[in-house]
């Protein structure tokens, strides 16, 4: 769903010229709860942060998770 979302976004074309890529793009985090592996929401909403960070530092315009699989 993430990656829809991006390229969705990214088919849009949307001109921003203050952008590396000259249009509109996003980075999206994305986090799972599996087995139990955060105490609580705030400790996902942290998760999915921490890999949206990651996307952007990684090229943006890209999904990047913790704890699952993007396809």
């Amino acid at each position: 769903m993430a990656e829809n979302i991006r390229r969705s976004v990214e088919a849009l074309a949307i001109k921003n010229d203050k952008t590396p890529l000259g249009t509109v793009t996003v980075s999206i985090g994305v986090a799972a709860i599996e087995n139990h592996e955060y105490a609580d929401h705030q400790q996902l909403l942290k998760a999915a942060d921490t890999a949206m960070y990651q996307a952007k530092k990684d090229q943006r315009n890209c999904v990047r998770s913790v704890g699952t699989t993007v396809q």
